[in-house]
Order: C-alpha cells, then sequence, then structure tokens
C-alpha cells in the first residue's frame, strides 16, 4: 500500500500541467467510472507509474517501458481474472457515464459514482490523458484520473489468497475528492466477493494523512513487522550456501529470483524476532523501519462485500 500522494490544502482552483486553451473545468459535479485496465490504456499506465515514482522521487529506479509493461499486465495466456496483476483506472468526466455497449470482460462490471465538488476541478492535460478506452457510447469528455494496482498473493496461515497492495494513485487535480476511499474500497470489494482473506500492503508511517486513510479504510497497522527486500546487488550475491538449513532454503529462493529475472524478494519481518531479524540482515536484506505492514481483513473486509 504505497502512500497515495497528499497534495497542498486546497483554497482554489487546482490545474495540472495547465494549456489554458484546452483546459476543461469541472464544477458542481465530476462524474467518474472505475473499470479494469485493457490495452489501450498501456500509455497512461505508463506515464502514471512514472509519476508516482517521481512524487516519491525515486524516477532513477523506474526501468519499466510500455513493451516491459504490456509483457506483465496483458499476456496473451494470462492468469484467471485478478489472480496476476490487475490494474483499476478511475476515469472522470463532466457529464455522465452510461452502461458500457461494449463489455469484454463479464467478470468485472465498472462502478458508476458521482461527487459533488467543493471547488472547480481544471483538466490541463486533456490530450494527454484522454481515455482511449471504447465503451461504444463514443464519449470523448473522459480523462484518466488515477489507478489501484494489485496481484493475488499467498500465505501459510489461510487456504485461499489474498491481495497484495501494490500503489494508489492519483494525478494532482484529482487528490482530496474522496476517489482514494471509492478506488480502495473497489479493491476490498473484489476482494470480498471473490473469495479472497485479504488485502495486504505496506503502510509508511511518515505519512499521517495516508496512514489514517488506512486506518480509517479498516486496514490494520502491524506495528511490530517491517517491511523486508533483498534487491540489488545483495540478490545476485552467490554466498548463500555456506552454513545453516535457513541460509541454504532462503539463498535456494534468491537463487531462482536472480536467476529467472526476478528484481526482489520482498517480506514481512518480525521485530521481536531478535534472531530472524538478524538472520535477514545477514542474508543481505535491507529493512524499511518507515513502513509497516497492513492488512484488511476478516469482518471490516467483508464490510465491502455487495449486500444481498
Amino acid at each position: 500500500m504505497v502512500a497515495p500522494p497528499q497534495p497542498p490544502t486546497v483554497s482554489e482552483t487546482i490545474t495540472t500541467n495547465s494549456t489554458p486553451e484546452n483546459n476543461v473545468t469541472i464544477t458542481d459535479k465530476i462524474y467518474t467510472r472505475v473499470r479494469l485496465a485493457e490495452k489501450a490504456d498501456l500509455y497512461h499506465i505508463y506515464q502514471l507509474f512514472y509519476q508516482i515514482h517521481a512524487y516519491h522521487s525515486n524516477t532513477h529506479l523506474y526501468k519499466a517501458t510500455e513493451s516491459s509493461l504490456a509483457d506483465l499486465l496483458f499476456k496473451e495466456n494470462p492468469l484467471p481474472l485478478y489472480y496476476g496483476p490487475s490494474v483499476l483506472v478511475l476515469e472522470v468526466s463532466p457529464t455522465p457515464f452510461t452502461e458500457p455497449k461494449n463489455i469484454t470482460d463479464e467478470g468485472f462490471k465498472p462502478v458508476l459514482t458521482t461527487f459533488d465538488l467543493k471547488f472547480p476541478v481544471v483538466e490541463g492535460q486533456v490530450d494527454e490523458f484522454r481515455s482511449k478506452y471504447d465503451d461504444g457510447n463514443d464519449k470523448r469528455d473522459v480523462f484518466i484520473a488515477g489507478y489501484a494496482f494489485f496481484y493475488a498473493n499467498y500465505s501459510c496461515f489461510y487456504d485461499k489468497p489474498g491481495f497484495y497492495f501494490e500503489s494508489l494513485y492519483f494525478r494532482e487535480s484529482y487528490r482530496k475528492l474522496g476517489m482514494g476511499r471509492l478506488l480502495f474500497g473497489t479493491v476490498a470489494s473484489i476482494a470480498a466477493n471473490n473469495g479472497f482473506v485479504s488485502v495486504e500492503g505496506i503502510v509508511a508511517v511518515w505519512n499521517k494523512k495516508s496512514y489514517d486513510f488506512y486506518i480509517d479504510m479498516g486496514v490494520e497497522i502491524f506495528d511490530e513487522f517491517r517491511y523486508g527486500k533483498l534487491h540489488g546487488e545483495n540478490l545476485q550475491k552467490e554466498s548463500y550456501r555456506k552454513l545453516g538449513m535457513g541460509k541454504l532454503l532462503f539463498g535456494t529462493v534468491s537463487n531462482i529470483a536472480a536467476n529467472n529475472g526476478f528484481v526482489s524478494v520482498d517480506g514481512i519481518v518480525a521485530v521481536w524476532n531478535k534472531k530472524s531479524y538478524d538472520f535477514y540482515i545477514d542474508n543481505g536484506v535491507e529493512i524499511f523501519d518507515e513502513f509497516r505492514y497492513g492488512k484488511l481483513h476478516g469482518e471490516n473486509l467483508q464490510k465491502y462485500a455487495d449486500k444481498e
């Protein structure tokens, strides 16, 4: 659960990269549609993934291309729905959406919502972020505002998979409107309605607004766990087979990752278990003290299930 970006306090109209002659100003109401991303969204997903790296000052780490994202998100022989990497996009429009005429994926019905605006919102990148999605209604005043990225994960504590919620992001014009609750809630509803047992992720301690957001959404924060990551040069080391079965087994997993093009081995490390904590440190795992493990599960997850 990468922290959703928080903009400055809104006291007037917000504009992103404005080109005045092309701006679209939305007043009174803004209409939204959450849908499952398709290949036509690839350019916008690439741009939004870059923007979240820019927000966190990590553009030097952004290695993706549109081609590599296509291979990741839109495989020719995909896993069952929601088990592979999945992206929900949130579209906005100054005019109402209608039910799509061309529904290619019966596994997810787009979620249509209306928000009352307290201030005007200006779309300043009309051409760059105009949606390319064809719903059969020839609607041109639709723009990509943000996304949620998640995929199935597994735990030995459960007999069913959950979701790992990787990131949530909105372009600056569309923050502080309540859309984060809509998008995260939609992911939670998908999980609850399809037999997944949890929505898990990493929560940044330093971002209080984001931290409080997830608490308000029912996420349980585990302060006794930290985010651990074996990556970069440490992942490429070949020194795992020296001593100890734990080192052997963890090292084997690491070798599999390094030898097959995976970029990291991530997980949760218990602070209270010093031997385990030191073991992972000794094996090259980087511990991020500023992140906590968050989990939406149990009764809190079921609150998002469709009511019969």
